[in-house]
């Protein structure tokens, strides 16, 4: 009975584990998600470093700070995406 060659078993595991490691790197677009992943990844970091800050500052309108906060940083998500 012949053996195989674990060189070979070796290098065929790693180009296994690259090639599922770079289907796992790939980004869906955003607007194919379902809507809770979509909010997750657009709208949930930025929002909450907005809310952190009105935590932090305690503004009198704290949604028009918020709101604002948001206007200001919009950009953080359209990088991230």
């Amino acid at each position: 009975m012949k053996t195989p060659d674990s060189a070979c078993l070796t290098r065929a595991l790693i180009d296994t584990v690259q090639s599922e490691k770079e289907l796992l790197n790939v980004k869906l677009q955003p607007q194919s998600l379902p809507p809770r992943s979509y909010l997750e990844q657009t709208v949930v970091p930025v929002l909450i470093e907005g809310l952190k800050c009105v935590a932090k500052e305690r503004p009198q309108n704290p949604t028009e700070f918020l709101g604002m906060f948001l206007l200001k940083n919009c950009g953080a998500t359209n990088k991230n995406a």
